[in-house]
């Protein structure tokens, strides 16, 4: 399996070539790092089409097209862990009576569900228990004391 992503139908280049992309972000910007062109199947050699020229390289629009795909690559990977923090936090149990005084062993456990899904725990325990951020604050200092989250956990 070749790790280039394929481009079949560039500007330019339909109908006579794939072109083979890697790209990864470099000093912060996306770029190409290695590419691959090659003839597609059914085009002879001596077609004027298959002929790969100055001109025909620089209209490819390398930088623009790293960016794109990278982009893609990091929408889908995003959309992927949204979908696991989801399942994640599906497994909480439903929000307590807000009249029952909530315990800390359930304020421990929402902290490490968030903190597994990838979001922030404090902000998820004020939203699924209905209290202030203050109110939080004190459960989880307490759940922490408990030993319940450990300490370096943020």
């Amino acid at each position: 399996m070749s790790d280039f992503d394929w481009f079949p139908d560039l500007p330019g280049w339909e109908g006579s070539h794939d072109i083979g992309l890697k790209y990864a972000v470099v000093d912060g910007e996306p770029r190409v790092v290695e590419i691959q062109v090659r003839l597609k199947e059914g085009v002879k050699e001596t077609a004027p089409a298959a002929a790969i020229t100055v001109n025909r390289l620089r209209r490819l629009k390398l930088t623009e097209m790293a960016a794109l795909a990278i982009g893609v690559k990091n929408q889908a990977q995003a959309a992927e862990l949204e979908k696991a923090a989801a399942a994640i936090l599906a497994s909480a149990p439903p929000p307590p009576d807000p009249r029952k005084k909530a315990d800390v062993e359930m304020v421990a456990m929402l902290w490490d569900l968030a903190h597994a899904a990838g979001i922030a725990p404090r902000a998820y325990v004020v939203k699924h228990m209905g209290m202030s951020a203050r109110t939080a604050d004190r459960y989880i200092k307490q759940a922490r004391s408990a030993g319940l989250i450990p300490e370096g956990n943020k």
